[in-house]
């Protein structure tokens, strides 16, 4: 069982180090962070501008229309951050399906150490 623990982690080391052509040879963990940290910031930027917004003195009107319009978007936005998600999982070449059993057995395996 050892040995089978120790195969897991060294081919799961390696799958997440090697380079990736589609991923413009990064490896998969860098690519993900550099996009993590992309959307974070656009996120950022996004709640600053929905302050300033709030804080402009926005007329009655617009205070019930923007509401209404963002829940009317974050159906689609949610989608959208799926397929951002699944084009990070089909660029690293692995299932999302595939990837959540390498994390679950990835965190056994670290529980147990």
């Amino acid at each position: 069982m050892d040995q089978v623990e120790r195969a897991i982690v060294q081919w799961v080391g390696w799958y997440d180090e090697r380079l990736h052509s589609v991923l413009n040879h990064l490896p998969p963990v860098e690519f993900e962070t550099r996009h993590n940290r992309s959307q974070s910031a656009t996120n950022a930027a996004r709640n600053r501008a929905i302050r300033q917004l709030r804080n402009s003195g926005l007329t009655l009107t617009q205070r019930t229309v923007n509401p209404a319009l963002a829940a009317a978007r974050a159906p689609v936005e949610r989608g959208m951050a799926q397929l951002k998600s699944r084009q990070i999982n089909r660029r690293s070449r692995i299932s999302t399906n595939r990837m959540s059993v390498i994390a679950t057995a990835v965190l056994t395996l670290e529980r147990q150490r």
